[in-house]
């Protein structure tokens, strides 16, 4: 049985917390798109797989179309209409008994992400789309099929699986002697979208295995957001990493837009998702030590809370000091900005916290136009 079958076995702890972040990012980007474009906005599962697993839990098919229902059966001014992709037979048999009873809000395409794909742009035309492409290994995404993506003018935003293991094993292959190094090392050069393969190898390589883990991830985002950014104008990027309960890092899931709203959105669901992540994890070591909640020494949420808000205050004061930005500015600056260490990590209410103590402090640090909770409000820092 291969990996991609064995996948849809069970659902994992660490897949169903990234559905949760998808399905959660799919209600907003429908919400928010959908209330100021055209009425109509797509989501694409270019890798959908069964539309449930074996045990019967949900998948991303199916957990997008209870949304694309649910806007319909609140009577929402648009629509939400969901297109899954899946090349095996199998699979595609159960997506479409499990899709089916959503009527005309699903379509489901046999064959593979990139052959379909054509098509698939001319179906949606200029209406907003969120991609979602969860596949496995690197051979499903060409970068030619992501640019194409990128380079929609209408809304587009992405969510993708980025597997460093694999592309750390294929740059293993670039002076490798084997028969197939070659070719093997050449689907990196699809991944990437870079036909240099001394420049591509040069990137990824590193002094530590972490370096190179860093190097391969942080050659993506830049990727994608140098390509968001040439048609668009501005482009964002950042990943968070997909980890199991026993702290085993499995791959990254990447986001990529170019709208500032859609990656405060975006960092806001990974940062639920990730203190939900961080509580398991904690009662997981507790059952595997035996230790009871009352006797544990971890900070408290309280405390965690704080030291985030002091932490984001001296990153903010650095960036911002002497400037006049709106709230929403300084939220994407925080999370945007080098090495996006803050994306994931941080919410509204610690941005609210933070500017709160500016103005606080004796003297004030800040003076505002209106309410600190409201994005539109301009903040003028002091010297």
């Amino acid at each position: 049985m291969s990996n991609h079958d064995e996948f849809f076995n069970e659902l994992k702890e660490w897949s169903a917390r990234k559905l949760a972040i998808v399905q959660k990012y799919l209600d907003g980007f429908t919400k928010i798109l959908g209330s100021f474009g055209k009425g109509c906005v797509y989501y694409i599962d270019g890798f959908a797989g069964r539309g449930t697993y074996q045990r019967g839990e949900k998948g991303s098919p199916v957990l997008a179309a209870e949304i694309a229902q649910r806007f319909r059966d609140e009577g929402k001014p648009y629509s939400l209409y969901c297109i899954n992709i899946e090349k095996d037979y199998n699979n595609f048999v159960n997506l479409n008994f499990e899709t089916s009873r959503f009527n005309n809000l699903v379509s489901n395409f046999l064959g593979s992400f990139t052959e379909n794909l054509g098509s698939i742009l001319q179906s949606i035309g200029d209406c907003p789309a969120f991609f979602f492409l969860d596949d496995f290994g690197v051979s499903g995404t060409e970068w030619e099929a992501v640019e194409k993506l990128v380079k929609r003018k209408a809304p587009t935003d992405l969510w993708i699986r980025f597997d460093h293991q694999t592309v750390r094993r294929l740059d293993g292959f670039f002076d490798s002697s084997a028969k197939s190094a070659k070719l093997r090392f050449s689907r990196l050069h699809h991944l990437y979208g870079i036909n240099n393969q001394e420049l591509l190898h040069q990137r990824l390589d590193g002094s530590t295995p972490e370096i190179r883990v860093r190097n391969a991830l942080y050659l993506y985002l830049e990727r994608l957001e140098e390509t968001f950014n040439l048609s668009h104008k501005k482009g964002y990027a950042a990943a968070y990493p997909i980890v199991s309960l026993d702290e085993q890092r499995k791959y990254h899931l990447v986001f990529a837009c170019a709208h500032p709203r859609a990656a405060i959105l975006a960092s806001d669901i990974v940062n639920m998702a990730e203190e939900n992540f961080q509580r398991e994890v904690q009662e997981f070591r507790e059952r595997q030590s035996r230790q009871l909640t009352l006797f544990s020494m971890d900070p408290t949420q309280d405390e965690i809370f704080i030291d985030k808000v002091q932490r984001l205050k001296q990153a903010i004061w650095q960036s911002c000091r002497g400037q006049v930005l709106t709230r929403a500015d300084v939220h994407y600056r925080m999370i945007c900005i080098g090495d996006k260490v803050l994306f994931g990590k941080i919410r509204g209410m610690h941005l609210t916290k933070a500017l709160e103590s500016f103005k606080e402090e004796e003297p004030p640090k800040i003076s505002h136009t209106g309410p600190l909770s409201n994005s539109a409000t301009k903040i003028a820092f002091s010297q």
